[in-house]
């Protein structure tokens, strides 16, 4: 009987540190999402540096404006895949600071 409580106690043991590294790993992509949110919105500046052209700007005026019309669109989407994920509480800054940064 003692031997079934003590191999219980170990499962169990074993079940919440593995619970605990799902939830570190989980946490750490988040805050990389997040961080990526956030530097995604300075794609249209890279590619005017090193001089991307994208033939078909569905409309835009040039591909600078498409590039930063686009990522302003996936920025709050990647902002939310990664709060799901529940990140580190300090990468909020990036992509808030990102924003702030824009106007």
């Amino acid at each position: 009987m003692k031997t079934h409580s003590l191999l219980t106690k170990t499962q169990t043991a074993q079940e919440t540190k593995e619970a605990e590294v799902t939830e570190t790993v989980n946490r750490v992509i988040g805050t990389i999402i997040m961080a990526l949110s956030g530097f995604i919105l300075y794609l249209d500046k890279v590619y005017v540096l090193y001089g991307f052209e994208v033939s078909d700007t569905h409309g835009w005026k040039n591909t600078e404006t498409y590039i930063w019309a686009l990522c302003q669109t996936i920025s709050p989407i990647l902002i939310i895949l990664g709060m799901w994920l529940r990140p580190y509480f300090v990468s909020l800054a990036i992509p808030i600071t990102c924003y702030a940064l824009q106007f």
